[in-house]
């Protein structure tokens, strides 16, 4: 495409500073870790000699949190000293759980039916606090405090239905159905105390 008008652009922003020094000092110590958690259990049983029932359920959780403490000097020369100390605390515990039921009944050694029933749900909080002290030279500044919390929530239902049949011994016939829903829900809250 050959256009009339052609367009171009360049900015160039550029601040000079007299004898002058920037100095900035970071540091950031961290204390954290998870607990987790697992489970499985399952089973099936024998309806009738052709027909399976079971059941398989599986847990997780985690619980995982951190705390940094953080500290950053900075130094213009000439000019005023400043200093911001602050904490951050977070978590994320999170945990899942799924669950699937399931049968399966033989017509004959050549048709087989089975059905599956699956629920998955998953669930993610993570809350973080910040606090941070703000200072000139020795005097105090300001001070920020922010809070921020983010839930995730998902809940998935799947639902299955297979048939299957040896038609002969190099025919095989498969046919199923299946239905999914899904949900998931994002909650964010992210506050500033002035």
């Amino acid at each position: 495409m050959n256009a009339k008008v052609k367009i171009y652009s360049f900015v160039l922003y550029k601040k000079l500073i007299k004898k002058s020094q920037l100095n900035l000092k970071s540091r950031s110590d961290r204390d954290g870790g998870a607990d987790i958690h697992s489970f499985r259990i399952g089973m099936d049983y024998n309806i009738r000699p052709k027909t399976v029932v079971g059941i398989l359920s599986t847990a997780f959780r985690r619980d995982w949190s951190q705390v940094t403490d953080i500290r950053a000097d900075f130094q213009v020369t000439p000019g005023a000293d400043s200093l911001m100390i602050g904490r951050r605390s977070d978590k994320n515990p999170s945990e899942q759980y799924i669950v699937n039921l399931n049968l399966q009944h033989n017509f004959t050694e050549q048709q087989q039916l089975t059905i599956d029933l699956d629920y998955f749900y998953y669930n993610s909080d993570q809350p973080q606090n910040y606090s941070f002290n703000y200072f000139v030279g020795d005097a105090p500044a300001g001070q920020d405090e922010i809070r921020i919390s983010k839930s995730t929530p998902m809940n998935i239902w799947v639902a299955k239905m297979d048939y299957r049949i040896q038609a002969t011994d190099n025919l095989t016939i498969e046919s199923g159905v299946k239905l999914t829903y899904s949900g998931f829900y994002n909650e964010i809250l992210l506050e500033n105390k002035i």
